[in-house]
């Protein structure tokens, strides 16, 4: 009896393992594909127009394009690098960051 309890245990334990792992590989491996589009998307952005506007640049970096709206205010003003780091007020109006979103401009 012990021992089909402990069985149920370990098996239940490792199955949290496993899941908690693949979510780990699954989301580097989306990360890399991010990185990828995004490198594309830039180079051929670049090649195209190498002088993007001062109204089109990230309000943060100063170098990239707006390319994030930060949800609920409704500013596009971070590119997708900074969106990594700035997560807690938009950079605009400070007020508090819910989500970010795609802006397809």
């Amino acid at each position: 009896m012990f021992g089909l309890a402990g069985a149920v245990i370990v098996g239940t334990i490792v199955m949290k393992w496993w899941k908690k792992r693949e979510e780990l590989r699954l989301k580097e491996e989306r990360k890399k594909e991010l990185e990828r589009t995004r490198r594309e998307r830039r180079g051929n952005a670049r090649t195209v127009d190498d002088n993007i506007p001062e109204s089109q640049l990230c309000v943060v970096c100063r170098s990239n394009p707006r390319e994030v709206i930060v949800l609920p205010c409704g500013h596009v003003c971070l590119c997708e690098d900074c969106s990594e780091s700035v997560t807690e007020s938009c950079p605009i109006c400070r007020a508090a960051i819910n989500s970010l979103s795609p802006a397809y401009l």
